[in-house]
């Protein structure tokens, strides 16, 4: 298929065809929407819901930036945008396009690296260094403000039907306090996960009512048939216009086009891994009497999924992100 572009013609993936924008659910549209500084704060600020006063000015980011630790092996994960702000808070933003039995848990450890990441970035800041030594000794186990914000095409939680969530940590003793009155407070409010699905926003509330839904309605009709509204707005319409199919390059639109079929690729082997792994899991458990079975057939079929996809060349962080399985465990399978 052959499209006008700049007065030149070029050849457009068919997997393009009819579509006016590259879907950011993607890793390489989802980085070319959010490669600006100005776009990302503007997002940032708006999911944060973020007033003036306390909104973000300057920050700065990172795609795939893999973080390490040795504790005592060594341990790594990569974060999809690692941020951090002037003011010291850091932020991690996912893309995910399918869940896995173990995705709760995989929040918490991202966070737990987000946290030492932060941790260790602050300590080496010029704020804390200007502090005094016995300052300093006193908030050696202060912790900055870290925020995980997952973006997920998927439903997080089963049974829920808000397409936002907010996850904090509570005291039971404050829950049990204030049963049937007012909602409690979280005991720290320098970890927060923000949740969002997608699903649930297309289901039940499809709207560009508000600066947060026009993101979100972004995100979620991206890469479909039909045109996105113009949103009104010049930081909006310009990332629009860097996913657009016409002005996309030809390397983002190859790198699109295999990331695109990889992943639904992993997607489907997946699906079809877990209903498999759930058998195989439920005869463990049988046999042996324990209730860990079905997670041990799933564990299995994880594995023998990842040496598969890793022989037939699929990246390691594509089969990390839908594994669960980091890129060290994938190689020594």
């Amino acid at each position: 298929m052959v499209k006008e572009n700049s007065n030149t013609k070029r050849e457009i993936p068919e997997i393009f065809e009819g579509v006016k924008y590259l879907d950011p659910k993607y890793e390489p549209a989802f980085r070319e929407l959010f490669d600006d500084k100005v776009t990302l704060t503007d997002f940032l600020n708006t999911i944060l819901h973020l007033k003036e006063g306390g909104r973000i000015d300057n920050l700065e980011f990172k795609f795939e930036n893999k973080i390490q630790f040795k504790i005592p092996e060594r341990r790594a994960t990569t974060l999809d945008i690692f941020a951090h702000t002037e003011d010291n808070r850091f932020l991690d933003i996912e893309m995910q396009r399918a869940g896995h039995p173990f995705f709760i848990d995989r929040v918490f450890y991202y966070s737990a690296f987000l946290a030492i990441k932060g941790k260790q970035q602050y300590a080496k800041s010029a704020d804390f260094k200007k502090l005094r030594e016995e300052e300093q000794l006193k908030r050696r186990y202060e912790l900055p403000e870290t925020i995980s914000i997952w973006i997920c095409n998927f439903h997080p939680r089963e049974n829920c039907t808000e397409y936002r969530d907010e996850w904090a940590i509570f005291s039971k003793a404050d829950i049990e306090k204030n049963r049937g009155g007012e909602a409690p407070l979280p005991v720290t409010n320098k970890i927060k996960y923000i949740l969002l699905d997608l699903p649930n926003f297309v289901k039940y509330c499809n709207k560009t009512d508000s600066r947060e839904m026009r993101w979100l309605y972004l995100l979620a009709n991206a890469g479909g048939k039909e045109d996105l509204p113009d949103m009104e707005d010049d930081i909006l319409n310009q990332a629009i216009g860097r996913i657009s199919v016409d002005s996309a390059s030809d390397n983002l639109l190859k790198t699109q086009e295999h990331s695109m079929i990889a992943q639904d690729e992993i997607i489907c082997r997946l699906a079809e891994g877990k209903l498999q792994g759930i058998e195989e899991g439920r005869t463990i458990g049988l046999a042996e009497g324990r209730a860990e079975g079905r997670a041990e057939g799933e564990g299995l079929k994880n594995r023998e999924l990842a040496k598969g996809f890793r022989d037939d060349g699929v990246p390691l962080e594509i089969i990390s992100k839908r594994t669960g399985l980091t890129p060290e465990e994938i190689k020594a399978l």
